[in-house]
Formats: structure tokens, C-alpha cells, sequence
């Protein structure tokens, strides 16, 4: 067991590494999460190689006909209760669906998302990404603290819970190649204009896009048969 001391001085370390990185929420995001209630489907102009870069965290046959994107914010309470239908969507349509999760932050208000989002990447250099992303939003409440040390208590107890050499994981949330991570995908969702959370994008074998910005709209968008061929 590490002492409580040892705890704060690792989470004083995280927090000066994220500020001399540079890392916050997306600079040209407003404080605000704006969140219409039903908000349309929009046909976009982006090919599934820029929507799937290389470095993106993919479930399933990358090579699938079909490909959901997913940007999501770790504090996002909706990101995380659509989650559930995410994975529903998933293990129904497998054998056709490649499934893509990026990590962004889009309010400021969610103080404790850069911190999240660079736990899930180092996660991912253990290739374990996705139990990493599913435990933290099965725990989203216990990050509601801003207290640093709090947080990375919490983080350890789930990189354990995700199968996660706990040593090696809290060397990297602070490494080099945990914030390159971050900033690709948060470059990423400036360039796409990704503005609130979650934000779908769902790609058909030829070529079409479409952008959803809400649970519901991708659900409804999904439930039509129309859609999937």
C-alpha cells in the first residue's frame, strides 16, 4: 500500500506534468456543453480514414463494412449512460460493425477529464484500452472530487480492476507518449468541430457519413433498417 503522502506526491506530479504539457480542455470549447434535445442527423464530407486515424482505439474487425465513432468526455453523464446502449449496438452487429471510441473533453467545468482521458491511453499502451474505458464510466461518481490525490487513489484501485500492471500505469499517465496520445485526439475533434459529447459519427460501406450529436439521434438513426445498407 502506498502512504497517503506518497499518493499526494504522485498526484502533484500528474497535476505539474499536465501543466507544463500544456494539456487542458480544448481551448476553442466554450464552458458550456450545449445539448439540443433531439439534434438532427448531418450528412458530412469526411472519408473513414480521417475519422480513423491510426492511432484511434478500435473494438471489433477494423475492416468492417460499417464503422461507429464515438467522442465521448469521461465526465460526461450522458456519455456514460449511453454507454450500455453503445456496447448493445456493438454485440448486435459485430460480424458488420467496427466500433471507435475517442477520448475529449469538452467542458470546463469537467475538471478531472484530462486527467481520465490520459489514464484510458496509458491503459492502451498495456493494450488494455477498453476495459480501462468501461470501468470508468461504471465509476464515473467516484471522480466528482477535486481533490488530485483522491483521484489517482480511485485510478490505481481500477487500473487493478482492468488487469493493469499498476506499476507500469502510473509511470506512463505521465509519459511522453500518453500526452502525444491526448493531443492527436484533441486535435482531432477541433478539426472535426466536435462540440458537445457524445458526438457519433456512423460510416456506411460506401463512403457516406453521418454526424449525431446525441444518443437518441444515433439510436433512432440506427433503429432504421434503411440505414445499414
Amino acid at each position: 500500500m502506498k502512504s497517503s503522502g506518497e499518493v499526494k506526491l504522485f498526484a502533484g506530479i500528474l497535476l505539474a506534468a499536465l501543466v507544463l504539457a500544456g494539456i487542458a480542455v480544448y481551448p476553442s470549447l466554450s464552458g458550456r456543453s450545449p445539448s439540443p434535445p433531439t439534434p438532427a442527423p448531418k450528412k458530412v464530407s469526411l472519408t473513414r480514414d480521417t475519422l480513423v486515424p491510426p492511432w484511434s482505439h478500435t473494438k471489433g474487425n477494423p475492416k468492417a463494412p460499417f464503422v461507429l465513432v464515438e467522442f465521448g468526455d469521461y465526465q460526461c453523464p450522458s456519455c456514460a449512460a449511453g454507454q450500455k446502449l453503445v456496447d448493445k449496438i456493438f454485440q448486435e452487429n459485430r460480424n458488420r460493425l467496427c466500433l471507435v471510441f475517442h477520448p475529449m473533453v469538452v467542458n470546463r467545468s469537467h475538471v478531472n477529464s484530462p486527467t481520465l482521458t490520459m489514464a484510458a491511453e496509458a491503459a492502451a499502451l498495456q493494450g488494455k484500452f477498453w476495459p480501462m474505458h468501461a470501468v470508468l464510466y461504471q465509476n464515473q461518481n467516484l471522480f466528482e472530487t477535486t481533490n488530485p490525490a483522491e483521484v489517482m487513489n480511485s485510478l490505481t484501485k481500477l487500473a487493478g480492476e482492468a488487469k493493469l500492471d499498476v506499476l507500469r500505469f502510473r509511470s506512463d499517465i505521465t509519459g511522453d507518449a500518453v500526452r502525444k496520445a491526448y493531443e492527436q485526439d484533441a486535435d482531432l475533434a477541433n478539426r472535426l468541430e466536435v462540440h458537445v459529447t457524445p458526438t457519433f459519427f456512423f460510416i456506411s460501406p460506401h463512403g457516406n457519413a453521418v454526424k449525431l450529436e446525441s444518443v437518441q439521434t444515433m439510436k433512432d438513426w440506427l433503429a432504421n433498417p434503411a440505414n445499414w445498407k
